[in-house]
């Protein structure tokens, strides 16, 4: 898959500090909030340089266009890859996790020390005007698991798509 990403040498390593969730969200006035998402951007930046490897999720406000549930069993990967292309365009983002993981040798490189992980999440709102396909059974699971559709209307952060 090519070559190795460079290492970031120990004299530019980022320290890992203590970064409590209730500073981040939680009683901001409108600046303080702009300056929490900025300093949780900047810690995730930090986590990110200093990260043995990083995992990505998206939450999305659907998965498939299809409401045919049929037998999931029996789809292939390749299938269940291209039903995911076909219709993930036409879903809104709605959160980025990012995962930055490190390990913590103990003593010698090879030694199985601890694994270090760091999460971070960020609700995604489009910068431009956008119409969307929403699934209520996706974001009935979302609502179910946690997600804050309040926290997301509120405070989002924008981005832009890639141009074509």
């Amino acid at each position: 898959p090519g070559p190795p990403l460079p290492r970031v040498p120990p004299s530019r390593q980022l320290q890992w500090p203590p970064l409590r969730r209730s500073e981040l969200v939680h009683g901001m006035t409108t600046n303080g909030a702009a300056a929490a998402a900025a300093a949780a951007v900047a810690h995730c930046v930090s986590d990110i340089e200093v990260a043995d490897f990083v995992a990505l999720d998206l939450e999305f406000s659907g998965l498939f266009l299809s409401t045919e549930r049929g037998d999931r069993q029996a789809m292939t990967l390749e299938a269940y890859f291209k039903k995911c292309v076909e219709s993930i365009p036409h879903f809104l983002p709605l959160q980025l996790g990012i995962c930055c993981v490190r390990h913590r040798p103990k003593g010698g490189a090879g030694d199985g020390g601890p694994w270090e992980l760091r999460a971070h999440e960020f609700n995604l709102w489009p910068s431009d005007r956008r119409l969307f396909t929403s699934d209520l059974q996706s974001l009935r699971f979302l609502r179910a698991h946690g997600f804050d559709f309040n926290t997301f209307f509120e405070r989002a952060h924008a981005y832009a798509r890639l141009p074509e």
